[in-house]
């Protein structure tokens, strides 16, 4: 008998925060487990993801209907060659606003201060 192989084409993007869930390991924090009781638990909650911002968790409102509701790109360039290839390729992409964090800002946001030339390039579209 041959397994079945998936594209992630066919899975949900709650499935697939599911799947982010599964994988992530942090402190006290276990995945596996996490994401096997909200399984079986199904009808404990309409959408589940895990992130950083609570402030800004539309996306977590739109999981439901199978929507990832963002707006910003976040792109870590490791040097300032890859940041001026990276802007010359958004052009293709339209973005309504375009910002590249300075040393300080990109250490800051990535909880870090040893960050090398590492740039994070931030995308916005309205």
């Amino acid at each position: 008998m041959t397994e079945k192989t998936y594209l992630l084409s066919e899975f949900s993007v709650q499935e697939i925060q599911l799947e982010l869930i599964r994988r992530t390991e942090f402190n006290h924090f276990r995945g596996e487990r996490v994401a096997t009781d909200l399984m079986i638990h199904k009808e404990l909650w309409e959408a589940v993801l895990i992130d950083r911002e609570y402030r800004h968790l539309v996306k977590i409102r739109d999981l439901k209907s199978d929507t990832w509701n963002v707006d910003t790109l976040y792109i870590l360039a490791p040097h300032e060659e890859s940041v001026i290839k990276l802007l010359e390729l958004s052009q293709w992409w339209s973005p309504d606003e375009i910002k590249v964090l300075t040393e300080k800002e990109t250490g800051k946001a990535l909880g870090s201060t040893s960050i090398g030339q590492k740039r994070l390039v931030c995308m916005y579209w309205d």
